[in-house]
């Protein structure tokens, strides 16, 4: 992609001044530069049309969703003043994420006492609406929202006539699950998939991400010294003195370890540390620090030593669930092989002793 349309992100060092003016984004290895860049470039041209973010849980699809509407506020001239809405599609049930979105009439369902008006609604007025985690979104539920989509029109529970609006809001919406996946198993409609799909942004795992992991360690650990600001005159001094160790970013990329819980795993990590130097005198934070020795992660194996599945203790009381129990464990395995083969559930089946990924899919599926 040529950027001679776009200067202000012609280089690396311009992405990362916006990028902070922004959102605080760290753009520092070439997957998020690149990522970065798309955002930018689709922020500034797709208009009121919806986007769509895709990528693991914890890799800051949020934090992208704020700078493209920082930016697209700014290119459509839209109301900047409007806080981007959130609403969180899978924290709902099936009758009340309709409402959240769309609003309700008194009497609509039992325990609708008033009427209320929708997320959408409350976000228009060339506002922005964040709908995150769209892939759980219940299949009724889409069916409102591709209407909003094709004739900006919502229709509130309970209600016989369909609202037009006027101003109707910038749509971002995120994902961590495969929505074709999801639209071949029956889970999502393929007509929404592409109404959404116009623009399209994936926000990088953490994993492919080394020098961006180093400045988010030395960032989290800034922000944890400033939520200890009322600490004790001793403990603050010690803060003072804390930092990040040299090493880190050679013994991160040495471990091969796939950070499977992204940044929020990572900003974590820093904490537990941050408190155990403090307990022990300690002022620099090594990469081993983050980890107990149960938790280091090699992608060629799995540790069965260390693993804890809370087993009966003393006698067991009968009847006991044997085959449950076995359930349990076996998930756990295979859970923890496919997180540390990054995902390739073909290699976790190996790992395991498995003929195929399928075969292990369906025993991971009776836990």
């Amino acid at each position: 992609m040529k950027y001679d349309l776009f200067p202000a992100i012609a280089s690396q060092e311009s992405c990362q001044e916006l990028a902070q003016q922004y959102n605080k984004l760290d753009c520092l290895d070439e997957p998020s530069l690149k990522c970065f860049r798309e955002a930018y470039v689709i922020a500034k041209m797709s208009g009121s049309q919806p986007v769509l973010i895709t990528g693991d849980n914890g890799c800051g699809k949020t934090g992208y969703a704020q700078l493209m509407w920082g930016v697209n506020s700014i290119r459509t001239k839209r109301n900047r003043s409007k806080e981007m809405l959130n609403v969180n599609c899978s924290a709902f049930s099936e009758n009340l994420i309709a409402s959240e979105l769309f609003g309700h009439k008194r009497g609509a369902f039992s325990g609708a006492e008033s009427n209320r008006e929708g997320k959408i609604k409350a976000a228009g007025e060339k506002g922005c609406l964040f709908l995150d985690e769209i892939g759980d979104l219940p299949l009724s539920a889409q069916a409102l929202l591709l209407r909003f989509f094709q004739d900006n029109e919502i229709q509130p529970l309970g209600t016989d006539e369909p609202i037009k609006l006027q101003d109707p809001p910038k749509v971002i919406c995120a994902t961590n699950k495969d929505l074709r996946k999801e639209i071949n198993e029956g889970r999502f409609r393929e007509d929404l998939f592409n109404r959404i799909n116009k623009f399209h942004v994936h926000v990088p795992p953490l994993r492919i991400r080394p020098k961006d992991c180093l400045q988010n360690a030395n960032n989290f650990l800034d922000k944890f010294k400033e939520m200890q600001a009322d600490s004790s005159e001793v403990v603050a001094e010690q803060l003072t003195k804390m930092k990040i160790d040299s090493n880190f970013y050679n013994d991160n990329a040495k471990s091969g370890y796939s950070w499977p819980g992204n940044f929020r795993e990572l900003e974590n990590r820093i904490y537990r540390a941050a408190v155990t130097k403090i307990t022990c005198g300690g002022t620099c934070i090594k990469f081993s620090d983050l980890f107990d020795e149960s938790f280091i992660d090699s992608p060629d194996r799995v540790n069965t030593e260390t693993q804890d599945f809370d087993l009966p203790k003393g006698p067991v009381l009968l009847p006991f669930d044997l085959e449950a129990k076995l359930d349990e464990i076996r998930a756990n395995f295979i859970d923890k092989a496919i997180a540390q083969c990054n995902g390739e559930k073909t290699k976790a089946a190996k790992l395991l002793g498995y003929s195929n990924y399928q075969k292990m899919d369906r025993r991971r599926s009776k836990a």
